[in-house]
């Protein structure tokens, strides 16, 4: 993981966002499990690590409770 990423994770901790690191983490796995199962994930190319979109991006930086007030 990189340190940016870390830091950021740390925060969200922090925040209130999750419990720890392996709460944050479950999140994400299931969101890109869910990205899967929906065809979300890798419609730019057939890799499995395609480029992430913006709104993509933006997701991460958020709360849960700050993401279902967008939806």
């Amino acid at each position: 993981m990189t340190a940016p990423l870390a830091q950021w994770a740390e925060e969200m901790i922090a925040n209130g966002g999750y419990a720890s690191i392996s709460d944050l983490v479950r999140t994400a796995l299931r969101r890109l499990e869910d990205d899967h199962r929906t065809g979300l994930a890798g419609r730019a190319s057939s890799t499995a690590f395609s480029q992430p979109r913006a709104e993509d991006l933006d997701r991460l930086t958020q709360t849960p409770e700050q993401q279902d007030v967008k939806a």
